[in-house]
């Protein structure tokens, strides 16, 4: 089994504890179940061949709408910035790591 099988459950579960800790530190309430769906989401949206210009997007957009969902926060500042912040850093986190060959 590739390297990129395991990476999938260990980036949900270290997406899952951002979404935890930032709603914790926000004061938003949010269970674990919550910010497990809201952290799979996106990944499970990739299982779709969706264009390249269009995944990201709808990734974060689809993150977006479950922790307005699911937390009841309003879309300015929390809805947006909670999940765009997470899935962006996730994202160049995930980039670094197979630039420097780890993957």
């Amino acid at each position: 089994m590739s390297a990129s099988f395991f990476m999938v459950p260990v980036v949900w579960l270290l997406k899952s504890a951002a979404y935890w800790a930032i709603f914790r530190w926000r004061t938003i309430t949010a269970t674990l179940l919550n910010c497990l769906v809201i952290a799979g989401s996106p990944l499970l949206l990739s299982i779709f061949p969706l264009p390249g210009f269009f995944a990201l997007p709808a990734s974060i957009g689809l993150a977006i709408y479950l922790t307005m969902h699911y937390t009841g926060v309003e879309l300015v500042p929390d809805g947006l910035l909670v999940p765009l912040s997470i899935e962006l850093s996730f994202l160049g986190a995930i980039w670094l790591v197979g630039e420097a060959g780890f993957v």
